[in-house]
């Protein structure tokens, strides 16, 4: 069920909102402790030379930057926040990325950008088409950007796993860099690998006769989407360069073609790769890949919304908000809600005691002392309400 994104993070949002010094929208007046450091590895190829921003989804408030540099991973320090997180990579004079259509690096101009939504902070994001689509399908789903609510960026960037790269388990985690030729052949057989393929695969079906075939897929695919349907039919004026009957025979092809030199993926089910064409449905508190070490995978589903309130001893007039989180699966004893792995393993270490549990109906309570430079108790009481 994974209660350890909800109950465990129930648990350690008042000890974010302690060792960062400030009420819920963490962004400001930032004290020690209340940093981290922050690795994008972005991808169309591997792309020199970006200015990479962190921001606030719903505030737009930057949290950090950096730039590609000639690595093409971009590493700083970034403001904590536990808020949903947009990152934004953005071409600028001399920027590059490698194309794997045309197998050379080509200009990735000033205007240009992809993004990423995550619903929570990782320490290690990755960016490239697919996310980029999946931030657009979030947006419109959204409304306004400042709208952009974890549950709706987790919904699209599921929504656009499953239909573009089925084989992955998440679209944020970190792409192995293709930055020549050579680079295709040292993919592994990994999560990394696997992605880094499927971008290439993309990539190739924009023939190298395009000036940048990587980003005029992504504007394509892009187009594509926008009916809420991968189908390859757009009303805008475009040559998609596949359809509903040709997409997965291009895939495969570009895939096999890919691994052909590379003894490391002798074997790989390209069965796994294909896309799915149909509806985009991005679903709001329902099933999702997770992103990264941080978010601890899916959200489940179930018939009942959670209503999580804090209540602190000794903490003063600091605002702590109630959270719902809707249509979830409520546990059957107290030992399921008490004693489950995968809540304690969400706690940080060392920061955070349990002292009481207690599960009762549909209402559980834990009592929590936390120990991070300050003694202070606290209760969480969560309450499942029949939907």
């Amino acid at each position: 069920m994974q209660k350890g994104i909800i109950l465990g993070g129930g648990l350690t949002l008042l000890a974010a909102l302690v060792m960062t010094g400030c009420e819920i929208n963490d962004d400001v007046n930032p004290v020690p402790g209340s940093t981290t450091t922050v690795t994008v590895t972005p991808s169309l190829g591997k792309i020199l030379n970006a200015k990479v921003v962190l921001k606030n989804a719903k505030t737009g408030k930057e949290l950090g930057s950096g730039g590609t540099g000639n690595t093409g991973i971009a590493t700083f320090t970034a403001q904590k926040t536990s808020d949903p997180v947009v990152v934004e990579v953005m071409g600028q004079a001399g920027a590059k990325y490698f194309d794997e259509s045309k197998g050379e690096e080509v200009d990735f101009d000033a205007g240009k950008q992809i993004r990423a939504a995550l619903p929570m902070l990782e320490d290690k994001i990755g960016v490239s088409t697919l996310t980029e689509v999946a931030y657009q399908a979030a947006e419109k789903k959204a409304g306004p950007s400042s709208a952009l609510s974890a549950e709706i960026i987790s919904g699209a960037n599921e929504a656009i796993r499953k239909a573009l790269a089925p084989e992955l388990e998440n679209i944020t985690t970190p792409p192995h860099l293709v930055g020549s030729v050579a680079d295709l052949a040292t993919i592994a057989n990994n999560a990394a690998g696997k992605y880094a393929l499927k971008l290439a695969a993309l990539a190739k079906i924009v023939p190298n006769t395009d000036a940048t075939p990587a980003l005029t897929f992504l504007n394509q695919l892009a187009a594509d989407l926008e009916d809420g349907k991968l189908d390859g039919v757009t009303t805008k004026d475009i040559s998609l360069g596949y359809n509903d009957s040709n997409f997965v025979s291009k895939i495969t092809a570009n895939l096999e073609s890919l691994i052909t030199d590379n003894a490391n993926l002798t074997g790989l089910d390209l069965t796994k790769f294909h896309p799915v064409f149909g509806d985009i449905v991005i679903t709001i508190g329902g099933s999702g890949s997770g992103s990264g070490s941080g978010s601890g995978g899916s959200v489940p589903t179930g018939n009942f919304n959670l209503t999580i309130e804090t209540t602190v001893s000794g903490l003063g007039s600091l605002p702590i908000p109630t959270v719902t989180i809707q249509n979830i699966p409520k546990p059957d004893t107290q030992d399921v809600f008490c004693n489950d792995s995968s809540v304690k393993g969400a706690l940080p270490s060392g920061a955070i005691t349990i002292t009481g549990c207690s599960f009762s109906g549909n209402v559980g309570t834990i009592s929590v002392q936390l120990n991070q430079g300050i003694s202070l108790s606290y209760t969480v009481k969560y309450t499942y309400t029949p939907v």
